[in-house]
């Protein structure tokens, strides 16, 4: 499948346990239709439903390892 909409960063949401947001070298790219839902709404958007997300793909922190450098 292509991605037709641009990436965005996403900074790690799920069991962070202080209102700070994490380092930007632990955001994960996505697609707008799965990071915040404004546009593409035929996606799980993760900001919008963050549990229904994590059941269905895991926390976002696991995507973290995977990407970065």
């Amino acid at each position: 499948m292509v991605q037709l909409s641009p990436t965005q960063a996403h900074h790690p949401i799920h069991d962070r346990f202080s209102g700070a947001k994490v380092s930007d070298d632990l955001a994960i790219p996505l697609c707008e239709g799965h990071h915040q839902g404004f546009f593409d709404t035929s996606k799980i958007a993760l900001h919008k439903e963050p549990n229904l997300w994590r059941e269905t793909y895991g926390a976002d922190y696991t995507y973290c390892q995977k990407t970065s450098t």
